[in-house]
């Protein structure tokens, strides 16, 4: 709800025309929202619901700054949490522009430019997209909210998507007259090159 929703609401107000002013003068309308938890940060963590992957593959419980990127605050007695509060409310993070684009392929797919790595894994996601919208941003979130060592988001789902793409892999006798199973693996672009292959016809 506060998450993908108010993408899927600020994209739907602009496709109707809806103007916000102010004084005269127009306002860019935005809509975001926060959570603030009165329960206790353990108490959420021990939820197998919460869980992210991470780089390796792995469900870990989250971090408070994975709750953070998830737009849930704790509420704390210093009100300290109120700042973070409005600068998730004012500051969209890479999550919110993968959330736009998600916004943006559920409303209109046939007018969906696909690009960049986030853009194909997405792209591949409604493509293979069985599940009701919640399922689907729970998975995305799920790959996307917990960065690497590096600090790069959706590591894992790129790792998996280089998985994918083994299954293209027919390698002969040393090598010779096939793809190399290890140039499909190192691929350096693993979500566009599978997007790539499916749309070529592939399975």
């Amino acid at each position: 709800s506060t998450l993908y929703m108010p993408h899927v609401v600020e994209r739907q107000l602009a496709a109707s025309g809806q103007r916000v002013a102010f004084a005269g003068e127009p306002w860019t309308f935005r809509v975001r929202g926060v959570l603030v938890s009165t329960s206790a940060f353990s108490t959420l963590t021990a939820q197998a619901k919460f869980q992210l992957y991470d780089e390796a593959g792995q469900l870990v419980a989250p971090t408070e700054a994975d709750f953070g990127r998830g737009r849930i605050v704790f509420q704390r007695p210093d009100l300290s949490y109120i700042d973070e509060c409005l600068r998730l409310l004012t500051e969209d993070s890479d999550l919110d522009r993968l959330l736009v684009l998600m916004a943006h392929l559920f409303d209109d797919p046939g007018y969906f430019v696909v690009a960049g790595e986030e853009g194909h894994d997405l792209a591949l996601r409604h493509l293979d997209h069985a599940s009701t919208d919640s399922d689907f941003v729970a998975a995305l979130l799920r790959d996307y909210l917990r960065p690497d060592a590096k600090g790069h988001y959706g590591a894992w789902a790129r790792k998996r998507r280089q998985r994918d793409l083994m299954d293209y892999a027919k390698e002969a006798i040393l090598g010779f007259g096939a793809e190399k199973a290890a140039d499909i693996r190192d691929h350096p672009t693993p979500c566009a090159e599978l997007w790539r292959r499916r749309q070529r016809g592939g399975s």
